[in-house]
Formats: structure tokens, sequence, C-alpha cells
């Protein structure tokens, strides 16, 4: 009776018929039991994927370009780098307008768009702070740095690379300007540096070199450079509460100077009015 109530014995069923993958390999080749492994995911039931990354591709990438940039290969733009006056020859660049497009949002809309740069592979870029338009190796600098995003910045070059960052929309480069400024801030450019500092909307750069100025307000004054300024600054400097000075006497003399720095350019309305305060104060 024990006998009698054992299961019958199963017998296997047919083999399974290949799927659509790869045909196993010869005998001896673990090959495709190791793909056959990997597609079906192993006992996780998930594929076995890795992912590779090479850092070093995207460097050399950029390098490659940059170079191919310098030697005018498959080059589609120029941007012609001039002052304000049209007689005098513009500095021209070639570069390519994919990788400039990637870049920066100023020249992104620019030549993608139904603009003239776009359908004339030419850009103008004029109205620079120095005559005659940008220097050509501070050019040269910030057009590779848009492809390989390197640059060195001096003490010599960053008031031009500054205009240029901020020009071109790049912010990253526009804000270590800022924090290369703020190293080299002393008593011989705080004025100077107060001054990009507004000009380029640096806020923090501003404040510290402001705070340099109100402390040490006598002797910035003895400076040529605070003589340069225009003169709603010279006012808002001698009109500052937090500034203090021995005598108002320090003040007249300061905006006096000021005057006598460009007599031609400077005597208008508004310096006289502002100097007869201090000579008939109320």
């Amino acid at each position: 009776m024990a006998a009698a109530s054992a299961s019958p014995q199963t017998l296997p069923g047919p083999p399974p018929s290949p799927g659509p993958g790869p045909p196993p390999g010869p005998a001896g080749d673990d090959s495709g039991a190791e793909g056959g492994a990997a597609a079906d995911g192993g006992a996780g039931g998930e594929a076995e994927t890795e992912e590779f990354v090479c850092p070093a591709h995207c460097t050399e990438l950029a390098w490659r370009q940059n170079e191919q940039r310098r030697q005018g290969l498959y080059c589609d733009i120029t941007l012609a780098f001039g002052g304000g006056a049209r007689q005098a020859p513009p500095l021209e660049v070639r570069a390519h307008r994919s990788v400039l497009a990637a870049a920066t949002d100023y020249f992104e809309p620019l030549l993608s768009g139904g603009f003239a740069e776009s359908r004339s592979g030419r850009v103008e870029l004029r109205k620079w702070s120095s005559e005659g338009g940008p220097d050509p190796e501070t050019v040269e600098a910030v057009v590779g740095f848009m492809y390989t995003g390197i640059i060195c910045v001096s003490p010599g070059n960053v008031h031009e690379v500054l205009e240029m960052a901020d020009r071109f929309l790049l912010t990253r480069l526009k804000d270590f300007c800022g924090e290369f400024l703020k190293k080299k801030l002393n008593l011989s450019n705080c004025v100077a540096i107060h001054s990009l500092a507004h000009m380029y909307s640096l806020s923090q750069l501003a404040l510290k070199a402001a705070d340099m100025i109100r402390r040490n307000f006598f002797r910035v004054i003895q400076d040529e450079e605070f003589y340069t300024l225009p003169f709603h600054l010279i006012r808002d400097w001698l009109s500052d509460l937090e500034i203090t000075v021995d005598s108002e006497e320090v003040l007249f003399e300061t905006i006096l100077k000021w005057v006598q720095r460009s007599p031609d350019e400077r005597e208008s309305r508004q310096p006289r009015s502002y100097l007869k305060r201090w000579v008939h104060p109320g």
C-alpha cells in the first residue's frame, strides 16, 4: 500500500527553445553563458550594466576643439572686436558657432535665431572701455575660456577679462574676477576697484572697497586716482555720513582740487553750487 501511494516520477521535459539572443558559444567557451547571465540579470532580475565615465574625454575634446579654432579648422563664425572708431580695422577671431552657443546665453540666441549675425556668420563687437577695443591677448584668453573653461587672470588683464565676462554673460568668470580683485584690494587701488565693482554690479566687492575707503579716507584723497572720479562719485563720498575728517576745510580743498585737475571740463554749475555750500554754508 505504501508503494502504491508514492508519487509518479516526473520526467524531464524538452529543452527550452532558444530565445532571440545570440547562439551559445562552442564547448569550453563561457562567453555565451556570461552574456546570458548578464542579459537575464542573474538572480536579481535586473540588468547588470556598468557605466563608464571618462572625465579626460571631455577635457581632451575641449582642448582639441580649441586647437582646431586656433588653426582655423571647421570654423563657421567670425568675431570682430573693434573700438569706437569704425575706420580702425577690427581684431577678427574665427570660432565655431556651436561651441559659442553652448558656452554662453549671449551667443545662443544671437547665432541660432533670425538675427543678421546668424545669417552673415559675422558678429561685430564694438563699444569697449578702451578706445581701440580689448587687447588681442585678452580676447584670445576669453575665447579660449569659452572652449576649455581655463583662463589665467592677472592684475594686468583683470579689467578687460571682467568687461568681456560681463558682456558675454560668463557669470562664473565674472564672479571669479570679483574674488580676484578682493584679494588684490589695497589703499592704492581701492578707488579704482570700487568704481569697477559699481560698473559691473559686483556688490560684495563694492562694499569691501567702500569700507576701506571710509576707514582711510584722509589717505585715499592724497592719491591721484581719487581725482579721476566723475563728479557724482566725488559728491557721494564727500557727503558720506560715515566718513570723518578733521574739518570741513578738508572737504572743501578736496572738491577744489578735483575741479583744478581739469578746469575746462569740470567747471560746471554742479561743482560750483557744491563749492558754495562750503564757502557759504546754510
